[in-house]
C-alpha cells in the first residue's frame, strides 16, 4: 500500500504537473499558420513523425475530427517508433492512464524510457514518479531521485520541485537544507506555481534565516495566477504590511516575473 503521504504528492502531481505538461504537449500549432487537417493527413501518411504527432493531438483534443483516444495513441505510436521525444511521452502517458489502449504501466515504463534516453525531462520526471509509486517496478526512492535529478538538470520544473522535497526529507537523497533550497527556487523561476507557493510559505515562516513578508507576498503572487490558495495566503500576509512594504513587493514580484520571462525565451 502506498503511504499516506505519497498519495497527497500522487494528488499534487496530478492536479498541477500532469495538466501542465498535458496543455504543453497538445500544441498544434508548429509555425505561423496552424496547418489544416488535411495537410496534416497527407504528410502524416507519408511518414512525417511531426504530422503525425500534431495528428495525434488534434484526435486526444477532438480538434476538427471526432475525439477518439484510439486514434490518437496509434498516431502518437507511429510517431514515436521514428523518435519523435513528446509522442514517447504521450504513449507512455495514454499507457498510464489506460486511455485508448489498456492501462499498463509496465508499457508505460517502457515508453517513457525511450524517452528519457533522448533527454526529455518529462519523459525522467515520469520515470521518478513511476520508481517512487512502484508503477510497473518495485518502488526504489534512490532511483526515483536519481531520475528526478536528471530531469531537474535538464530543467524540468516539476522534477526540480519533487527533488527539493527529496532533499528536504532526506528521502532517497541524503537530506540538505541547501540543495532542497536552490531545487525549489529554481522550480519557481521556472514558472512553477506549487513551488512559488512553497516559495513564499517559507519566506512568511522565517524558514530562510529570518521572516521576510516581501519576498514571501511577491512569490505568492506569482503562484496566484494559478493557485487560489496562494492568493488567499498573499492577502492575509498583506495584512501586517504596510503600504511601503507593499508597493515593494508588488515591484519585487515584477521584477520576479521578468526573470522568468527571461528565461523561458532563453530556452526557447
Amino acid at each position: 500500500m502506498i503511504p499516506f503521504d505519497l498519495l497527497y504528492k500522487l494528488k499534487d502531481f496530478l492536479a498541477t504537473t500532469w495538466p501542465a505538461i498535458a496543455a504543453h504537449y497538445l500544441e498544434t500549432k508548429t509555425a505561423d499558420r496552424e496547418p489544416s487537417l488535411a495537410e496534416l493527413k497527407v504528410k502524416a501518411g507519408r511518414g512525417d513523425a511531426q504530422a503525425q504527432y500534431e495528428l495525434g493531438s488534434r484526435y486526444t483534443l477532438g480538434k476538427g475530427v471526432d475525439q477518439s483516444d484510439e486514434m490518437a495513441i496509434s498516431w502518437y505510436h507511429k510517431a514515436g517508433e521514428q523518435g519523435h521525444s513528446k509522442a514517447l511521452v504521450m504513449v507512455g502517458m495514454k499507457c498510464a492512464f489506460g486511455h485508448g489502449t489498456e492501462k499498463s504501466y509496465a508499457e508505460a515504463l517502457k515508453w517513457f524510457r525511450k524517452g528519457a534516453c533522448q533527454n526529455n525531462p518529462d519523459a525522467q520526471t515520469f520515470m521518478g514518479y513511476m520508481y517512487e509509486f512502484g508503477y510497473g517496478v518495485d518502488r526504489d526512492a534512490a532511483e526515483a531521485a536519481k531520475w528526478y535529478h536528471r530531469a531537474a538538470d535538464n530543467g524540468g520544473a516539476s522534477a526540480q520541485l519533487f527533488l527539493s522535497e527529496r532533499y528536504a526529507e532526506g528521502h532517497g537523497v541524503e537530506q540538505n537544507d541547501a540543495e532542497a533550497y536552490l531545487w525549489l527556487f529554481k522550480s519557481a523561476m521556472h514558472n512553477h506555481p506549487t513551488a512559488q507557493l512553497r516559495m513564499g510559505e517559507r519566506y512568511r515562516n522565517g524558514e530562510l534565516n529570518e521572516l521576510d513578508r516581501v519576498e514571501a507576498y511577491a512569490f505568492f503572487s506569482l503562484a496566484a495566477r494559478k493557485l487560489p490558495e496562494a492568493t488567499i495566503a498573499r492577502d492575509q500576509l498583506e495584512l501586517n504590511m504596510t503600504t511601503e512594504m507593499i508597493s515593494a513587493a508588488q515591484r519585487r514580484s515584477q521584477q520576479l516575473r521578468a526573470q522568468i520571462k527571461a528565461n523561458e525565451r532563453k530556452h526557447e
